[in-house]
């Protein structure tokens, strides 16, 4: 999974997409490749809570490539990283969705169904196997009956593949969707308020995940300025100086003194707010700032246009910073 989000994000980057475009394709070329198979793990021997994070900490390293850091790079903070990569759900979320559908297209099987007939012996046997472990993906996403119990399902109809097709799909998009999507939701929010006021307010427009427009995913930016936005979006994480971006080695809480203005502790806010070395840069903001330059950089704008002249007025800061560090 980590080659083919190592593989999309190089080849997107080379051919001048960004983010935005690279997130989109994220489910059918990254997550498509990982989960394939994946249900079978629901009866891994460490248990379903272990393959969910294993999963979960896979998104995690993926959506760090994409923002360009490196594996060994610590940014910290798994929830900003996933919502700063406009990611909705967790990736274990989708892992345990996908195990309680494929018990539910098994449960619509007719009677003589070889599949059906090896699950009724197996049950015989009082033992622990796949098919009783799934039992725990319905517990972990707080589901109660499957789809029998929902009454998707009926005897004749198991008879029909089209009808046991959309019973499945039903099954689908009312029931463990929605539980899913109002489990990740409460994750989030809960994950958020547990880092303190200043980010729940900095994360106020996640309620839901707001996801980028088709607009912004097509924007010809220009690789330079997309790799501004990745800064930005790590910036947003960490709240230090994004050096790595901008020629340095690493992310950098603060600089001894500044190599603009000779000032003491150079940190991010110093050099988007007061330094004498970026002033003739911040002046430019002017029609764009609702208050000061340190808030409108961490206040989300979900605009392509809007986005586009923090991303260039906050780039424009940190390499006329970094030149000379």
């Amino acid at each position: 999974m980590s080659q083919a989000a190592h593989r999309l994000v190089n080849s997107l980057d080379a051919s001048g997409f960004g983010l935005p475009f690279q997130m989109s394709q994220f489910t059918s070329r990254v997550e498509a490749v990982g989960l394939f198979g994946a249900e079978l793990l629901a009866s891994h021997k460490q248990g379903l809570k272990a393959v969910v994070k294993r999963f979960n900490d896979a998104q995690y390293l993926c959506m760090k490539r994409a923002l360009g850091a490196s594996t060994k790079m610590s940014i910290g903070c798994h929830v900003k990283v996933l919502l700063e990569c406009r990611q909705s759900y967790r990736l274990g979320s989708r892992f345990l969705e996908r195990v309680i559908l494929l018990k539910s297209r098994i449960q619509c099987l007719p009677a003589d169904h070889p599949v059906v007939i090896a699950v009724n012996i197996a049950e015989t046997f009082n033992i622990e196997t796949w098919w009783t472990q799934t039992d725990g993906a319905m517990t972990l996403l707080g589901l109660s009956k499957d789809i029998c119990e929902c009454g998707y399902v009926s005897e004749s109809s198991k008879l029909d593949p089209g009808l046991r097709r959309k019973a499945v799909c039903k099954f689908k998009h009312e029931v463990v969707r929605p539980l899913m999507v109002s489990m990740e939701h409460c994750w989030f929010v809960e994950a958020i308020e547990k880092l303190g006021e200043d980010t729940t307010i900095q994360y106020c427009w996640s309620r839901p995940v707001v996801l980028w427009g088709q607009a912004l995913c097509w924007s010809g930016w220009g690789r330079v300025m997309w790799k501004f936005h990745k800064a930005l979006c790590t910036a947003r994480i960490t709240q230090k100086l994004p050096m790595a971006w901008f020629g340095g080695a690493d992310l950098a809480m603060d600089q001894p003194r500044c190599p603009l203005c000779n000032a003491l502790d150079a940190h991010f806010f110093h050099v988007l707010c007061a330094c004498g070395g970026t002033f003739h840069l911040r002046q430019e903001w002017a029609n764009y700032l609702p208050c000061d330059s340190y808030h409108w950089v961490f206040y989300e704008n979900i605009h392509a246009e809007g986005l586009y002249e923090k991303v260039k007025c906050f780039g424009q800061c940190m390499a006329t910073f970094s030149s000379r560090c």
